[in-house]
């Protein structure tokens, strides 16, 4: 009897460990399956927030490129406004130019011819 035991006990032990081993495998495909679904959140989320932090750096970029032709297109303007200033202020020919150009004004036995 005690040697029929010790089968018995053998063989529990055997499909034990073909339990355990099994359960080993069964863990192993989970723990890759987890490590596949884990990677795959890391690159979605790189995705939205580095490579979505890419494109706002380069649309910032060309926006500021923009912004910095139209700032000095504006203060060329603002130089060419603040020399006819000067000029209104002391030249009376200046004046006297604008005052023709912009409000059709004409010395005395003069015509002034207006075309559109």
């Amino acid at each position: 009897m005690c040697v029929f035991r010790k089968q018995s006990v053998f063989s529990k032990n055997v499909k034990y460990k073909k339990k355990q081993n099994e359960l080993k495998i069964n863990f192993l495909k989970v723990d890759f399956l987890n490590t596949i679904i884990i990677v795959a959140a890391a690159t979605i989320l790189f995705y939205f927030f580095v490579s979505n932090s890419i494109f706002k750096y380069i649309f910032l970029k060309k926006q500021l490129k923009i912004l910095k032709s139209q700032l000095t297109h504006i203060r060329q303007e603002n130089k060419k406004l603040e020399e006819e200033i000067y000029l209104l202020q002391t030249d009376t020919d200046t004046i006297e130019y604008y005052i023709r150009k912009e409000l059709n004004y004409k010395k005395p036995n003069e015509k002034v011819l207006i075309i559109k």
